[in-house]
């Protein structure tokens, strides 16, 4: 049997086909389903030849629109990635028109976003797109703006680094509202403490606060004000996962480091941030520093990094390395000496360079200082009033 290809032509076009003898008409859907406003007729003729005609309105032969994801993919250069996001494909159902007074109510709010700006919002928190600009999004973004004691210039730098805070809502059953009253009602801090953490660790405050809060009290056993004292210092460690973050570090310098939970505690108490560390990349490789430039082990490891745990904050190749070397270098005396003056005053080895100690080594090299360890405990450790001192008596 021959059969001739298939052949496109609009709804009139079925007039002619059935006023042709056949023997049989087959009536179907378009192969692999091109629009719904298809039909398909296959006729077969006595001859033995089959047609097979596709017919479509006019409508369905012009080419689809492009939908949302395209159009938003296309203007801000966004990946394919992105548009498999369930937040952004939420976006495909919205009239063009929405969308579009969506994006143009950003740009001429009060945040007067950039298409620069769009661009990070969208490619970040898609979802604040399906959000109503006037019942949802203006209300949030004014009581933003409260919180920031009206300062546009914050307000627009928290909304453009944390988009996802104008899709949080206010209200009681909002998180943002509830942790604005539950920091202002149980941690007791004033509008200009929490304009602070606002301004420290936006993304804080659209998260579930209690369960950290309980982990720094139960877990290490502080107490309220404590914890409280850390919250106001370094508000974005409460954004830290508790199972993947905040537990696994403290579980591992007590192994490493044999640290009991009370000195671990003390630890943590005079420097937090160690919590944000990572321990192969910055922990590890700073202890692994100090045990072989120092010799220490065990447990004289561990008295050195309680007493001063910010050693485990430092770059060693562009701080603790530099610094050391600068005072061996320095000193008249040997490098042995040295190492175990360093070891005993750890504390010499978080002073700046630029702005501390070559400054300072320049002036007592002026004045004609032997550079022995006691005059670097005093470049290093000494109150600028303390060192102007030892300059104006050494000047007389």
């Amino acid at each position: 049997m021959r059969s001739k290809g298939p052949i496109f032509c609009c709804l009139p076009a079925v007039l002619c086909l059935f006023s042709v003898p056949s023997s049989s008409f087959h009536f179907g859907g378009f192969p692999n389903g091109p629009s719904k406003s298809t039909l398909v007729v296959t006729t077969s003729y006595k001859t033995g030849i089959t047609i097979t005609a596709y017919l479509a309105s006019p409508s369905a032969l012009e080419e689809s629109p492009t939908s949302n994801l395209q159009w938003l993919q296309e203007r801000f250069h966004l990946t394919d990635k992105w548009s498999k996001r369930l937040s952004a494909r939420r976006l495909e159902t919205l009239d063009r028109k929405v969308l579009e007074e969506r994006l143009d109510w950003l740009q001429k709010s009060r945040l007067n976003f950039t298409e620069e700006d769009l661009a990070y919002t969208v490619s970040r928190s898609p979802e604040i797109l399906a959000m109503n600009s006037d019942t949802n999004l203006k209300p949030t973004l004014d009581f933003l703006a409260e919180q920031l004691s009206r300062n546009e210039t914050s307000l627009y730098r928290v909304v453009r680094k944390y988009p996802n805070l104008l899709g949080s809502g206010i209200g009681e059953h909002h998180q943002l509202q509830q942790n604005i009253n539950w920091i202002k009602g149980r941690l007791s801090l004033s509008d200009a403490e929490v304009e602070k953490i606002f301004l420290r660790a936006p993304h804080v405050m659209v998260m579930d606060l209690d369960p950290k809060f309980d982990w720094f009290q139960y877990r290490l056993g502080l107490d309220l004000n404590q914890t409280v004292k850390i919250f106001k210092i370094q508000p974005a460690m409460f954004g830290n996962s508790l199972e993947n973050c905040l537990e696994p570090r403290l579980v591992w310098l007590q192994h490493r480091l044999g640290m009991d939970l009370e000195t671990a505690r003390k630890m943590i108490c005079r420097q937090p941030t160690i919590l944000f560390l990572s321990i192969d990349d910055k922990m590890e490789l700073a202890l692994g520093w100090l045990e072989a430039t120092f010799s220490v082990r065990d447990l004289e490891l561990s008295k050195m990094v309680a007493s001063l745990p910010n050693l485990l904050t430092y770059s060693i190749p562009e701080n603790l390395e530099p610094t050391l070397q600068f005072y061996i270098e320095a000193c008249v005396e040997n490098e042995e000496i040295v190492i175990e003056w360093v070891k005993r005053y750890s504390r010499v080895l978080t002073y700046s360079l630029e702005k501390r100690l070559k400054p300072r080594l320049k002036q007592a090299e002026e004045l004609g200082f032997e550079i022995n360890t006691t005059v670097l405990r005093k470049m290093a450790m000494y109150t600028e009033k303390q060192w102007e001192d030892v300059i104006l008596k050494a000047s007389m």
